[in-house]
């Protein structure tokens, strides 16, 4: 594993203005594709400079390094989750059962992984990375017990230790899937969402 000093995984500072925050999102699209195209090794400031269009100076007035960068954009993966999630649950009158719900999560986090560029390598990096890793598993965890509430809320049968369990499992499936998807082609995507979907179902079979 690559060792990243926690302070060197902070941004030196965050965007107030309009034109401050439009620079920084050019900034992380830049690294983001050059993380996709060519690996974290070949990530170097000033090829993210190049491609976003900025001076390299204008990079470092918000990042201290490339790994700040990268935080920043495993930060926003992890978002994604959390705002799928809130979609899903500002709905909740919609649905009769736990598996619509959750099949509806599961396409949410589909669509909106299909935004995210880079996505495979920065799963890479935080196999990789200790502070990056332990930051997925803290989300993971958060994530999961917002799950297990809603798998309560739908009388899913078992005990609190088996409905955290079924979330559990429940996130590794849906989030390695929809990884899966969407860095897939729109038809072998399709093919494995609709395995994903059975798989869901089968999942809370004997729950129900």
């Amino acid at each position: 594993m690559l060792t990243v000093k926690r302070k060197d995984t902070q941004p030196r500072k965050l965007p107030t203005q309009q034109r401050s925050k439009d620079k920084v999102e050019r900034i992380l699209v830049a690294a983001a594709e050059v993380l996709a195209e060519s690996g974290y090794d070949q990530l170097k400031v000033v090829t993210i400079a190049k491609k976003a269009g900025a001076a390299v100076g204008s990079v470092y007035q918000f990042f201290p390094n490339k790994h700040a960068i990268m935080t920043t954009l495993v930060e926003r993966w992890l978002a994604v989750d959390n705002q799928s999630l809130d979609t899903v649950e500002s709905r909740v009158g919609q649905y009769n059962t736990v598996v619509d719900e959750f099949i509806d999560l599961a396409e949410l986090l589909v669509a909106n992984y299909k935004e995210q560029k880079g996505l495979l390598a920065l799963v890479s990096l935080c196999r990789n990375i200790p502070e990056l890793h332990d930051m997925e598993e803290r989300h993971d965890k958060q994530f999961a017990r917002r799950l297990a509430k809603i798998i309560t809320r739908h009388g899913v049968k078992g005990s609190t230790q088996e409905r955290l369990a079924l979330a559990g499992y429940y996130s590794i499936i849906v989030d390695a899937t929809a990884i899966s998807i969407a860095s897939d082609t729109s038809v072998r995507g399709g093919i494995k969402l609709g395995f994903l979907r059975n798989s869901i179902v089968d999942l809370f079979s004997g729950y129900q």
